[in-house]
């Protein structure tokens, strides 16, 4: 590969090191130094990954966990979600506060009460935790999977990059970005257990 610029460059000596475990060191050492003097964060991060890395993105070695958006109380067109949902706080409240939503919800029923369950912050946190992790049980949201490569210094070289149900992957991250900004991770999301290595 002889190209001009500077991500080309990098690439080559990155292609120079034969030994996998080198090649690692490499760049761990190079993530450890300046940002502005930093000779491999140009390379595009599929190639890091799965070129110079040998990384198979969508195989073993990974660290997984399944993310969904988390589900919402208002995306329910229904005109009492809250009550709907109610049984999902058996067990997770006292019991009192439990019987006290049950009168309201009865309240409904009869037609006696116009408007849907008053919840608190906390309650309307656990239906809606519970409805995120029934949607991941029923197959929805994606998987995550996380790569931790260690150099001999110590220093994690780590990638992460979400595939779908059908196998694709996307949104890669690098160990560039993981490194001087964390892993990405949105605020809208649930995640589930975590398997693999």
């Amino acid at each position: 590969m002889s190209g001009n610029t500077s991500a080309d460059k990098a690439l080559e000596v990155l292609d120079q090191i034969k030994e996998h475990q080198g090649r690692i060191d490499a760049i761990a050492a190079d993530l450890n130094t300046p940002k502005r003097r930093r000779r491999f964060s140009q390379v595009d991060v599929w190639l890091l990954a799965e070129h110079v890395l040998a990384i198979q993105l969508d195989g073993p070695g990974a660290s997984c966990y399944q993310v969904t958006d988390r589900q919402s109380l208002d995306d329910f067109c229904d005109p009492f979600p809250a009550r709907d949902h109610l049984n999902l706080l058996e067990g997770a409240i006292s019991e009192i506060r439990f019987a006290l939503l049950q009168n309201q919800s009865k309240r409904i029923d009869e037609g006696t009460r116009k408007h849907d369950l008053r919840l608190t912050k906390r309650e309307r946190e656990l239906i809606e935790d519970a409805l995120s992790e029934r949607h991941m049980d029923g197959g929805g949201g994606w998987q995550v999977n996380t790569f931790s490569l260690i150099a001999t210094d110590g220093t994690a070289v780590c990638f992460q990059v979400n595939q779908g149900d059908d196998g694709e992957l996307s949104d890669l991250v690098g160990p560039y970005e993981i490194h001087d900004s964390g892993y990405p991770g949105g605020t809208n999301a649930v995640t589930g257990e975590e398997w693999g290595s």
